[in-house]
């Protein structure tokens, strides 16, 4: 098989997390951070609209609901 010479190698550094964790399960943490990162390239939308999410929760465990987004000091979730 030959390689494609059209074929292009996209390259993305990455940055080591600066901020301490918000969650301490490391499969939690990660799975937040690459949402908060997603988020920040863009937005999510449901049947064409766009829609705003905070949170996420796992297929197995769907009552348990994780912040995406760090609380800020002073911030409540009632706001």
């Amino acid at each position: 098989m030959t390689s494609d010479s059209n074929d292009h190698v996209w390259r993305f550094a990455v940055d080591a997390q600066q901020d301490p964790p918000v969650y301490e399960d490391p499969l939690i943490e990660m799975v937040r951070v690459f949402l908060e990162d997603l988020i920040g390239l863009g937005f999510v939308t449901h049947k064409g609209k766009k829609v705003q999410i905070d949170g996420f929760a796992f297929a197995n465990r769907p009552q348990e609901v994780y912040a995406i987004f760090r609380e800020e000091p002073g911030e409540s979730q009632d706001d």
